[in-house]
């Protein structure tokens, strides 16, 4: 089986395996939003929140360094980077135990103490994972590392309901979140090829720690981004607008994850297999970037027209939200997933800076936004200052990959024009025909339609690979 074939087959597997995960988080949000009441599933945001906040900080990306390195076959290297995930776990463990009476005071859920140290027990969880279901993307290899997440999900849903419907509390939500956790770290281990093994080699460590710092502390700034907003929201307008706005924002998210995760799974091999050849390096960056435009227009735009009434539909109409919040989040999002192409060809390359530089951006959006919520205002210009900050962000890295990464200015400006347009034209009818599901979901096919013609035109390295998988 040829590249094209192999990346285009294990995309599909990575998106349907995505699909599934996520269609398993939506039918758990919507029985435990149906069981519990919003307050309380307000504070089971909280508890993501927390968790992603303290794991993105301390991600060293070591799967995607086994996935990137020219050796990621040895041994010795996949048991070292096992040893630096499974200290990792230990280390944020302790510091959720140490702490979780000050992140329950903050919330304002001081008899929510108990839970968050309950969390210390998934990334003990998630840091004993078997790193050889990571190593087979080298090969495009990807059912196992999504039957094994697609499993745990399907286990995480169960509890979940089941402790909702039995209970009636957040409590329910953590059950699932520890039960995703332990379905993850035995399905690894269960279907791996290499037993599940640790080393203290120093040279590994050094090299591991030199790729994986300025990850760390992108993941830091993404952490406080992608969850920074939410819970500056919960601090300052309480735990019923944190519920909306996170409402909205799971929907949003949901999409988005599965789309960055076929991405990554599918780009970073694809690129790094040409990263010493320029021409080629380029050619498949471009292509890349077009496609990824493409998924972007076709994914957000019709979410932005009709996310409002899907909100609705799956959490209740207690969770109805405000249109334009939809279409800021929409917005903020859409451009998080084009920025994931320059981060992802300069890291296909060793270059882990980019992602740092971008995400360092970012911030401006969360700073902006709590100056907006200290004066007053609420959610809706929260999430507004979010899409400020990842365009700011993409924009920003853009002198980087023609300068160091050779793809040409003209092109790459072009490409990123086509969905950025889409995305704020979307705005216009989301707000004009407001109520009218039908004309939202006629408008949302229409621009994504013509989104993606107009970048197929731009794109001929796309065309030549889409012609060649028809083929």
């Amino acid at each position: 089986m040829n590249a094209r074939r192999r990346m285009l087959r294990g995309g599909l597997l990575i998106l349907a395996g995505q699909a599934g995960i996520h269609l398993l988080a939506l039918i758990r949000n919507f029985m435990v939003a149906r069981l519990i009441s919003p307050e309380d599933f307000g504070i089971a945001a909280t508890f993501a929140v927390t968790l992603l906040l303290l794991e993105q900080a301390s991600d060293l990306a070591m799967d995607k360094l086994l996935i990137q390195a020219p050796d990621g076959e040895d041994r010795r290297l996949q048991h070292t980077l096992q040893t630096i995930l499974l200290i990792r776990g230990m280390v944020i463990a302790a510091i959720l135990l140490v702490s979780a009476g000050q992140v329950a005071a903050i919330f304002g859920v001081p008899e929510a103490r108990p839970a968050f140290a309950a969390l210390a027990v998934v990334p003990l969880l998630r840091g004993a994972l078997n790193l050889d279901v990571k190593r087979l993307h080298r090969h495009m290899r990807y059912g196992r590392d999504v039957g094994v997440n697609l499993c745990a999900n399907a286990l995480g849903a169960a509890v979940a309901i089941a402790l909702a419907w039995a209970i009636g509390d957040y409590h329910a939500m953590l059950g699932g979140v520890i039960a995703v956790a332990a379905g993850q770290m035995l399905g690894s281990h269960l279907v791996a090829e290499r037993r599940y093994g640790l080393s203290f080699d120093r040279a590994h460590m050094r090299r591991a720690l030199h790729f994986g710092w300025p990850l760390m502390l992108s993941g830091l700034v993404i952490a406080a981004t992608a969850q920074g907003d939410r819970f500056l929201v919960g601090a300052a307008a309480g735990m019923r607008d944190l519920a909306l706005y996170a409402a909205g924002a799971m929907l949003v998210s949901a999409p988005a994850t599965l789309l960055g995760e076929a991405i990554r799974g599918v780009g970073l091999p694809w690129l790094a297999a040409v990263q010493d050849s320029g021409p080629d390096f380029a050619r498949r960056s471009q292509a890349l970037l077009a496609a990824i435009g493409i998924l972007a227009a076709g994914m957000f735009v019709p979410l932005m027209l009709l996310g409002t009434e899907i909100v609705a539909l799956v959490f209740g109409p207690a969770y109805r939200a405000p249109e334009l919040l939809m279409v800021w989040l929409c917005m903020a999002v859409g451009i998080r997933i084009l920025r994931q192409w320059p981060s992802l060809a300069a890291l296909a390359r060793g270059d882990t800076r980019a992602a740092l530089i971008g995400n360092a951006v970012r911030v401006v959006g969360l700073a902006l936004g709590a100056g907006l919520l200290a004066l007053g205002a609420g959610y809706v210009e929260m999430a507004a200052a979010i899409a400020v900050g990842e365009l700011a962000g993409l924009i920003a890295l853009l002198p980087r990959m023609a300068h160091r990464h050779g793809v040409a200015g003209g092109a790459m400006l072009r490409l990123l024009a086509v969905p950025l347009a889409a995305l704020a034209l979307g705005a216009w009818p989301a707000l004009a025909l407001a109520g009218d599901p039908l004309g939202l979901l006629l408008a949302g096919l229409v621009l994504a339609a013509a989104a993606a013609l107009a970048t197929l035109a731009l794109a001929p390295a796309l065309r030549g690979m889409l012609r060649s998988l028809i083929r």
